[in-house]
């Protein structure tokens, strides 16, 4: 090869170079001054101005408060160690708009006249934002605790189905009314797990679309088009499947006498602003309780969308609320309002 025969080496330029592409940034810390200075992308990831002299203090206060405590005892322990200089850590920072980042860092120490036991006297740290990685790997997780959540829920889903499908006719026509529905809600659970981009209101009847026709009159639904890409497809097809379990268990699509309105619109922020909402004429008698579907609903929908969700129930009324940008739409959360009408 060339390379071989020309006899290239690694220069500093070359390194300076793969830093680069590795999206990796440096920082030098002082312990005698107590002071550290970032590089461009050190600066970048950290929200600072790049080769300024910045107090260690300061690189410590855009460390998330829950991991604060953790990672300075981590640094302390390694100033204070006699046998160790080299030290790794993942944590999570605040940006100055306040969006929470993941950094993972490695930290070299130098001590004084190179002694292993003497005082520090500086550190490079390489640090490299790995913010969508953990994102990934977050995702990732709850879609296994989805599989394993909706396997569960197989069983209680056909059995409400089955009695929804049964109430509505006559018994010699059950078969040929409910296996259409059983087929329905395997293949509309393979469209969701393709991802693939879709409108709204497209995403919500394939959610509903097992249950629809058996409780149609106690649906409303309302909303102008909105183009959601295939990520937002996916969560809010999880989203609307979770609210739709839980109603078939507890609520609208599963008894007689209830309301289920599922709202949406863009506010004056350009955020879609949305809401499921059930009614009922009679205090419920099933609770509504919180486990991974919960998680879906709040945590998975807020990571994953950026959005901004919430519940809220009582006796006579349930209401999902979900706030979130399209593309590049961004605003500042506020809350998706429930507007409930008494059933009766």
């Amino acid at each position: 090869m060339r390379i071989v025969r020309n006899n290239l080496v690694l220069n500093e330029d070359h390194k300076t170079v793969g830093l680069k592409l590795g999206r990796i940034g440096m920082i030098i810390i002082d312990y005698a001054e107590n002071v550290a200075v970032p590089d461009a992308l050190a600066a970048e990831i950290f929200g600072l101005d790049a080769d300024e002299v910045i107090a260690r203090d300061t690189f410590h206060g855009r460390i998330h408060p829950d991991d604060q405590d953790g990672i300075i005892a981590l640094v302390d322990d390694l100033i204070a160690a006699d046998n160790r200089d080299v030290i790794e850590f993942t944590h999570r920072i605040v940006a100055a708009d306040g969006e929470i980042r993941w950094v993972h860092a490695r930290k070299q120490l130098y001590r004084e006249q190179g002694a292993s036991d003497g005082p520090p006297a500086a550190a490079v740290a390489a640090v490299q934002d790995i913010t969508e990685r953990k994102r990934a790997e977050e995702a990732s997780r709850y879609l296994m605790r989805e599989l394993q959540h909706r396997t569960l829920n197989v069983t209680a889903i056909t059995s409400s189905l089955a009695r929804m499908v049964y109430h509505a006719g006559s018994p010699e026509t059950f078969l040929e009314r409910f296996e259409p529905r059983i087929r329905n809600l395997v293949e509309n659970m393979r469209i969701e797990s393709r991802g693939e981009g879709m409108d709204l209101r497209r995403a919500l009847d394939i959610a509903l679309s097992p249950y629809f026709d058996a409780a149609r009159h106690n649906v409303a639904i309302e909303g102008e088009p909105i183009a959601l890409d295939g990520q937002q497809s996916q969560t809010l097809a999880m989203v609307f499947h979770e609210l739709a379990t839980n109603s078939v268990k507890y609520g609208a699509l599963g008894q007689s006498g209830l309301r289920l309105s599922v709202k949406w619109a863009r506010d004056h922020e350009g955020m879609v602003a949305l809401s499921w909402t059930e009614t009922r004429q009679e205090a419920a008698t099933g609770t509504r309780r919180a486990g991974f579907g919960t998680q879906i609903l709040e945590d998975f929908a807020s990571m994953a969308l950026n959005g901004h969700p919430q519940q809220t129930f009582d006796d006579l009324s349930y209401c999902y609320t979900l706030r979130f940008a399209v593309r590049e739409t961004a605003g500042k959360a506020d809350e998706a309002g429930c507007q409930v009408e008494r059933v009766g």
